[in-house]
């Protein structure tokens, strides 16, 4: 492909991607330990998490570990722009993670 094609692709991608809009969804509670602590875990990291909080905590593994999380994600949405007549609702269900 030819440069100008690269360009146009590039261009295409961050003007499409600028008028996205995101639902707002953070899902940073990987292990029990690190969300007993309110997620400030990044300094401690001695487990098998760290890869999530930090990975340099690896180093302070003492040997190999097997680690199991559940948490739901029980998303629920409603949105209104009464202006244009807008008003959705989502179907709210489980999503095990």
């Amino acid at each position: 492909m030819q440069k100008n094609t690269w360009f146009l692709i590039a261009v295409l991608t961050l003007v499409c991607s600028s008028i996205a809009f995101g639902n707002g969804l953070n899902l940073n509670s990987i292990g029990p330990k690190s969300v007993g602590m309110g997620g400030a875990y990044v300094g401690l990291a001695n487990d098998y998490s760290a890869i999530f909080w930090n990975p340099a905590g690896l180093s302070q593994l003492k040997g190999p570990q097997v680690g199991l999380f559940f948490t739901n994600v029980l998303p629920t949405c409603t949105y209104e722009v009464p202006a244009y007549g807008v008003d959705a609702k989502t179907k709210s269900n489980i999503y095990p993670s």
